[in-house]
């Protein structure tokens, strides 16, 4: 019977750090899409054009638009922090 302790809980352990270097991996991520859409939303075009290029021939709206985008998926990819029951169908949402 304590063999089987044993052997459990060195997988247990795997889970656990996967578990972290996931979440961890998800927190960077949404860190940055939150970034890309904090900078749409706030930088002047001017900005944006000489840092990126693509803003020049893409309609203002349509700039800030994608920045709104960009921090609505980045809160859903953080979502399951909340409760994995209503955050799960949100993440995937946001993961397609």
């Amino acid at each position: 019977m304590t063999t089987s302790t044993f052997t459990t809980a060195p997988s247990r352990n795997r889970a656990a750090y996967a578990n972290i270097a996931l979440w961890t991996l998800q927190g960077w991520i949404a860190m940055f899409f939150i970034a890309a859409g904090y900078a749409k939303l706030t930088e002047p075009m001017t900005n944006l054009i000489n840092l990126m290029g693509w803003p020049a021939i893409a309609p203002e709206n349509m700039v800030r638009g994608l920045g709104v985008v960009e921090i609505v998926l980045a809160m859903g990819v953080l979502s399951p922090l909340i409760s994995w029951r209503v955050g799960r169908p949100l993440l995937l949402t946001a993961a397609v």
